[in-house]
């Protein structure tokens, strides 16, 4: 039995990988700078103009801008020990990143606990760094941030999976308002993995573990619930990320059912697209992030199992696979 604090081998060759990144990132942009191929994308975003794309590529600890046709822009290094499970842009120009990251190494769950750094980032299309949101040690407002999306007035909504709420907050972190309690029945909250908020405040969140989509009006009262726990039409299982086009039709990554769910604005049911699988897939994917871009109008999807976006056109028509980005 290894004591506390004596080292182990393959703790310390985590560790050392661990530092070999950190030192990359500070040197040379990163140990996977400058790799062509996609290593498990977890999230995509559009930006307004819908000129450019943001894919959280997980496994190579970065975040590439990309053009349309998926040339390399800029290519920002994140840090080995940070897990991001939000992205989004907003009209003011700035990327807003979620996740959770250990201020330093642990080997066992009080320390885990106690090094547990939750923050929302904000930083410019380019990668210079802005603001910064933190809560440590899983005593503040926000304990696991799923999404982070930027409201128009700077601040921002933030779901919490830990907590069963979103949080909408101030840029300094003051909170405005919490919505949702942990429960299953209307108005409850069971992980909620992601939030958009519409022009008139009203947030639409994936209420993940309820397998279903759940409507609050801005001051946090309850509206309605769009699908429901199953695999028929309209149905959702564990579904994950939500985008919103300029009709207001909505969709969902539902990563139970390996499909996209579409709703019209008014929560109808429209269509389920299913995905351009390869043959290697084994008919698996683990979908997650989604965006919606104009001219033209496109639905990106995130494919993190098969390290791939898959490109639909707005009838849910594949278009193309996009396994590596263009330097």
């Amino acid at each position: 039995m290894t004591q506390r604090g004596r080292c182990h081998p393959t703790r310390l060759g985590r560790l050392g990988l661990a530092m070999l990144c950190f030192l990359c990132s500070l040197t040379i942009g990163g140990c996977w700078a400058g790799r062509p191929e996609l290593n498990r994308p977890n999230l995509i975003a559009a930006s307004p103009d819908g000129k450019s794309l943001f894919i959280s590529d997980s496994r190579n600890s970065r975040v590439l801008v990309v053009d349309r046709e998926f040339r390399v822009r800029h290519e920002i290094p994140l840090r080995p020990e940070q897990a991001v499970w939000g992205l989004n842009t907003s009209a003011a120009g700035e990327i807003v990143i979620a996740g959770t990251r250990l201020a330093k190494a642990t080997f066992d769950a009080e320390e885990k606990r106690a090094n547990a750094v939750a923050e929302v980032q904000f930083m410019s299309f380019d990668g210079r760094p802005g603001d910064k949101l933190e809560w440590r040690s899983e005593q503040g407002t926000v304990v696991y941030p799923r999404q982070a999306f930027p409201l128009p007035d700077g601040g921002v909504a933030v779901t919490d999976l830990r907590k069963n709420k979103v949080f909408l907050l101030e840029r300094n972190g003051t909170m405005r308002i919490s919505v949702g309690e942990f429960g299953r029945g209307d108005g409850q909250l069971y992980c909620p993995s992601d939030v958009i908020v519409d022009a008139a405040g009203k947030l639409l969140v994936v209420d993940s573990y309820n397998h279903r989509l759940v409507e609050f009006a801005a001051d946090g009262k309850y509206l309605r619930t769009i699908g429901r726990m199953g695999s028929g039409p309209g149905e959702l299982l564990f579904p994950q990320n939500i985008a919103r086009d300029e009709t207001g039709r909505i969709y969902c990554t539902d990563m139970g059912n390996m499909r996209v769910s579409v709703f019209d604005a008014n929560g109808a049911f429209v269509r389920h697209i299913q995905m351009p699988l390869a043959s290697e897939s084994r008919g698996l994917c683990e979908l997650f992030g989604i965006a919606v871009a104009t001219a033209p109008a496109e639905l990106f999807v995130a494919d993190s199992l098969n390290s791939c976006v898959y490109i639909f056109d707005p009838e849910g028509r594949p278009r193309a696979t996009i396994d590596r980005v263009k330097f």
